[in-house]
């Protein structure tokens, strides 16, 4: 058999057998047969395609943000946070190609790391963009939020009367909402509360005195605020009196109330509120709902009796209501 090379391939010729020869002649060559040549691939030469694809290179994957978004940043607080990426091929060139980051954040251009303090609250949006080493680019809108800490901006609470209702506001401004108001040293005049969900100081002191006390506002990020206060009760020139007609009384029994507004001044007062809470008077008892007084308007909500009314010079207000005592809780 003789073989015919060719490039990456090898031709294989068929010819005569040697008896057909020999009938031809054996002085001559013999015959070659006209059949096409059949052809055969090497393998050996070409490879298989599974060893083909084995010497391509794999494609890098396009990088991608994994970061989430930023966390809150507090004016005067370190702040620290990384943008992530997934994907490409480092090394990373990080940078800032529209808006503005917040005074005092930086973002560091080989780590992707936003860091600093912050110098100013306000909404901040800003327009990231990654480049790799392939020089493959991607870009994405970032928004960070500064807030300052919250500060008290109330004036001092002006001072209050036994027996009056009582309300002042111990505002803030900053921070982020919501807040949480508290008494983290000493506390209110008693019958006045501090709410700890807007700030407000109220109630109807039950005590003359001055009271000192201090208050603490936190944001919602943890940061807070501190400031004393003092208030004054004062016992006049209004003065409440409560009385009862009697001391003790058995089940079934009915108590005749008396509240007793007077104003030793000598000025008239004008629209005048004056709050009677009942809820430990009903702890055993029931409001027979027949509350009237001398002047004014007096009308019983929640377990409270409110009268409301103008007081000149020297004048006195009675507000008059009864009870019936009932077994004490848990009792029958």
């Amino acid at each position: 058999m003789f073989g015919v090379a060719a490039t990456l391939l090898t031709a294989v010729l068929t010819v005569l057998p040697p008896e057909r020869a020999s009938a031809a002649g054996a002085d001559r060559p013999a015959a070659v047969s006209p059949k096409t040549p059949r052809i055969h691939t090497s393998q050996a030469a070409a490879g298989t395609a599974s060893e083909r694809r084995a010497r391509t290179p794999p494609v890098p994957a396009p990088p991608e943000f994994t970061f989430a978004p930023p966390p809150l940043g507090q004016v005067g607080i370190a702040y620290s946070t990384p943008l992530t990426v997934s994907g490409g091929t480092s090394p990373f060139t990080w940078s800032i190609v529209a808006g503005s980051l917040p005074p005092g954040i930086t973002l560091e251009a080989g780590t992707g790391l936003l860091s600093g303090t912050p110098t100013a609250a306000d909404h901040y949006t800003f327009t990231v963009r990654l480049v790799d080493a392939l020089e493959q680019t991607i870009s994405r809108t970032v928004a960070l939020d500064v807030t300052a800490a919250p500060v008290f901006t109330f004036p001092a609470p002006p001072a209050g009367q036994e027996g009056l209702l009582y309300g002042a506001s111990l505002t803030v401004s900053g921070g982020t909402a919501p807040f949480t108001w508290s008494a983290s040293a000493g506390s209110p005049p008693p019958g006045l509360g501090l709410d700890p969900q807007t700030g407000r100081l109220s109630g109807t002191p039950s005590a003359a005195g001055s009271y000192p006390f201090t208050v603490t506002v936190t944001d919602d990020a943890g940061l807070t605020d501190t400031r004393p206060v003092s208030l004054v009760i004062s016992a006049g020139p209004l003065i409440v009196l409560h009385t009862a007609d009697v001391s003790t009384v058995p089940v079934g029994g009915i108590v005749h109330l008396t509240t007793r507004v007077t104003n030793t001044s000598a000025v008239p007062f004008t629209s005048v509120t004056v709050r009677d809470t009942l809820v430990d008077l009903l702890d055993d008892a029931t409001y027979n709902g027949d509350a009237s007084a001398t002047t004014g308007t007096v009308a019983y909500v929640s377990q409270t009796l409110t009268w409301t009314g103008d007081l000149p010079a020297g004048a006195v207000v009675t507000i008059s209501y009864s009870v019936t005592v009932a077994s004490p809780p848990g009792e029958t």
